[in-house]
């Protein structure tokens, strides 16, 4: 189950899905 957690949030990251400002600053700088 972990193993597919990391792929899939990393997917969310880079498509700026995921709704935490931390990400998108940094997705997006």
């Amino acid at each position: 189950m972990p193993v597919f957690d990391l792929p899939l949030a990393e997917l969310h990251d880079y498509a700026g899905i995921n709704p935490r400002p931390d990400d998108l600053g940094r997705s997006h700088g």
